[in-house]
């Protein structure tokens, strides 16, 4: 039987034009908005891991009146800055805390009243913090002051919880109930991106007591090099950033990729082309502020007059003020709306399905790129590229193999692993690792003849790609040794020896040529994702592909960086589907199951059952929805539902669920129905389940049957979810002898 390959041939053509369907995320909500300021004091706070007392004090945008709620919550953190100036020369600066007297504190915290007031219109209550004191002491902490940040985060949170919950001063009541905060994204710029990182795993070692659902870290320092998996990331990486020069916040996306195995948690980056450090922030940022102000891309690029990073040139690649605030403000609220509420119109954006930027971000497509790395159940990895041996045999166990290429290694992941040598200062390479420190590794490739080309094969098992939507991999023109702009076709085989091409540039103009020529500083090695839909391969069959070829067909020179190969889905289009299933006893070891998922009207469904029954032979697997199975003896068996839903547009979308089915001499152990129990009801916060066993089942319904959780019932005490508002809804348990439904009222 033939194998999977998939072929990559280069030539050069135009990237096609794409309509823009995706709802706008950058254009203003309905929501009037408010706005009020709080201070508790200069040192109203004391981290643990800090020398001194900080400041408690911010500003708060929010939907006037606060009418129902809650409301999902941002926290924006600045980064370090001067903390203070002298208000009879405010030209004089300096880094000391509190302020002395005769000088004004800087407000950095104010600097994003942009993006709060966006997403205030949209339904955020959205809270920007001051971290002054942190900024005055940071440097000299080993870890610059990050744990402190993570402290004081949570503290604000706490602060802010206690609003929610009891009221405080200055607001007395008026955010009492207005505040889910189990619905929260946080923002950092500069220190305060790797701050909102260390807060975030703060807040899971404490047992998550806010539902942290997404972070973005907006030019981001990467000192401590700490991995947050399992919440939704997204770093934006400004291409002529003149402070963090390094881009090193590239590691957030790149060392989380495979830290955790069953991580579903979506990565993504955004890469802005002619972006500088300073301009997300007004108070930064010249002519917006009276004090402290800088254009930093103009700091660094401007002594060389740099052809692209310098705004000092005629027809420079730099962004204006306007326009770097207007893309920050567009990829910034696509995903918080997508993450934390839970709004999925925009995944497209941050998927790479859309082409063509949101027209509120005033950018091009050549002037920004999106990479998605989507969650372990979204993404099948064919070549993750992470070590010497996938030169030859790939993630999948499938014959990677080449023709004599000039250069053929992975390298650049730090370590002992050779370094990629491309540039000489780690600036032009932010990806890549050092001897101390682990990096992105990546497959070199340089070619000089047009027969050369690269294989990766796929085991006969996963020939069938055809509940995934799309092919996907990362990509970076090598600079050192490729002339221009790169382009190269992907084309799949099947075992009927057909071929289906698709030019990598129809799809995205990511491999273009880094610009900028400034010692140490640019061009850039930055990878971004190209991602193809499979139904743009036409003519092959893709339940039986059999490889994935790079082929350099088209130029006799070249030379590229590959990463991350791998078959992906939609996950924008893969909402509403939750497999479930009940079981009731039959004679001696049989079970009699029943599907209980829910997904849309119109899906069509595809079973597989396992029984954890191996004894049983092929009896252990099932394709029907109400299947039987004679267990081979008593004990306890995981059985597993894997639901496959083919949506109407033509989309895959899976879903599993498992439960244990205990069996005993007798058979199944029963266990009494009418022993059930649900209360106090009415309820508020939390419920008691009587009567449950280890393993069952319990769900919660809107009376329309609506599903609204669905989790293990492993202990009798279960919390409802904080959004839901007073009504009626059903509550079921689900046992191994039958299912019993209950009515609650939900009074809060």
């Amino acid at each position: 039987m033939k194998k999977i390959r998939i072929l990559f041939v280069l030539t050069f053509l135009s990237v096609l034009s794409f309509a823009q369907t995706t709802p706008d995320p950058g254009l203003p909500g309905t929501y009037a908005v408010s706005r009020d300021t709080f201070d508790l004091g200069d040192l109203a706070f004391k981290p643990d891991s800090f020398a001194m007392n900080v400041e408690m004090r911010g500003v708060v945008y929010y939907p006037t009146g606060l009418a129902g709620g809650p409301y999902p919550v941002l926290f924006l953190m600045h980064g370090r800055h001067v903390t203070a100036y002298n208000v009879s020369n405010p030209s004089f600066t300096n880094l000391t805390w509190p302020p002395a007297s005769g000088f004004q504190s800087i407000t950095s915290f104010e600097g994003y009243n942009y993006f709060a007031q966006l997403m205030a219109s949209h339904g955020f209550i959205v809270v920007s913090v001051s971290v002054n004191a942190i900024n005055a002491r940071d440097n000299a902490r080993s870890d610059l002051g990050m744990n402190a940040r993570a402290q004081t985060l949570q503290h604000y949170l706490d602060l802010w919880n206690a609003y929610n919950t009891s009221g405080g001063a200055p607001f007395g009541t008026r955010f009492v109930g207005k505040l889910d905060m189990q619905r929260v994204g946080t923002m950092g710029h500069s220190r305060g991106g790797e701050g909102v990182v260390y807060h975030a795993l703060l807040n899971q070692s404490l047992g998550s007591p806010y539902g942290l659902k997404a972070v973005i870290t907006l030019a981001p320092i990467d000192n401590g090099r700490k991995v947050l998996n399992n919440i939704p990331l997204m770093n934006i990486a400004p291409y002529c950033d003149g402070d963090v020069t390094a881009l090193s916040g590239v590691h957030f996306y790149d060392d989380a990729r495979y830290n955790i195995a069953a991580d579903t948690a979506p990565k993504h980056s955004v890469l802005l082309m002619g972006a500088n450090h300073n301009f997300f922030n007004t108070v930064w940022t010249p002519g917006s502020y009276i004090a402290g102000t800088s254009d930093d891309g103009d700091d660094l690029f401007g002594t060389t007059r740099d052809a692209y990073c310098s705004s000092k040139r005629t027809g420079t690649g730099r962004l204006d003020t306007a326009t770097q605030k207007a893309a920050f403000c567009s990829y910034a609220a696509a995903f918080f709306r997508r993450y934390v509420a839970g709004d999925t119109s925009f995944a497209p954006i941050l998927e790479v399905s859309d082409r063509v930027p949101p027209v509120s971000s005033k950018m091009p497509s050549g002037k920004v790129f999106v990479s998605w790395h989507p969650g372990a159940d979204k993404r099948l990895d064919i070549n993750r590229i992470q070590s010497a041996s996938e030169e030859v045999t790939n993630t999948l166990g499938g014959a990677v193999s080449k023709s004599t290429l000039t250069a053929y290694a992975i390298c650049g992941g730090g370590g002992t692993m050779t370094s990629c040598g491309i540039a000489s200062s780690a600036n032009q390479e932010p990806h890549k690792g050092s001897s101390t420190a682990p990096g992105m590794a990546q497959l070199n490739m340089r070619w000089a003849s047009k027969t050369d080309y690269c294989t990766n094969e796929l085991p006969a098992a996963y020939k069938d790609v055809s509940g995934y939507a799309a092919l996907s991999f990362r990509a970076a023109v090598n600079f050192r040794y490729a002339a221009a702009t790169t382009d190269f076709t992907v084309a799949l085989t099947d075992s009927f020896g057909h071929v289906a091409r698709v030019t990598a540039s129809r799809m995205s103009g990511a491999l273009f040529y880094p610009p900028g020529l400034t010692s140490g500083a640019v061009p850039k090695i930055l990878f971004n994702t190209i991602k193809i839909p499979l139904d743009s391969f036409t003519g092959v069959n893709l339940t039986k592909i059999t490889g994935i070829h790079f082929l350099f067909d088209t130029l006799t020179a070249g030379a590229i960086l590959i990463g991350d190969l791998a078959l992906v889905a939609f996950e924008d289009r893969c909402s509403n589907i939750a497999a479930s299933f009940a079981d009731t006893v039959g004679s001696g070891y049989t079970v009699r199951f029943g599907d209980e998922s829910v997904t849309n009207s119109g899906d069509t469904l595809f079973y597989h059952w396992n029984f954890g029954d191996p004894a049983s032979g092929p009896a252990d697997t099932a394709s029907s929805d109400h299947p039987v199975h004679v267990f081979s003896g008593a004990g306890t068996y995981k059985v597993c539902l894997v639901l496959k839903v083919r949506r109407p547009s033509g989309n895959i979308c899976r879903d599993t669920f498992c439960r244990n089915v205990l069996l005993v001499p007798n058979g199944i152990r029963e266990q009494q129905l009418s022993a059930l129990n649900v209360y106090p009801n009415p309820a508020r916060d939390r419920l008691v389940l009587g009567g449950i066993n280890n393993g069952d089942v319990w769900e919660m319904k809107t009376i329309q049957g609506q599903l609204i959780v669905r989790a293990i019932a492993d202990k009798p005490e279960v919390y409802l979810p904080a959004f839901l508002s007073n009504g009626l809804y059903l509550v079921t348990i689900h046992t191994q002898a039958g299912s019993k439904t209950f009515k609650v009222q939900l009074q809060r």
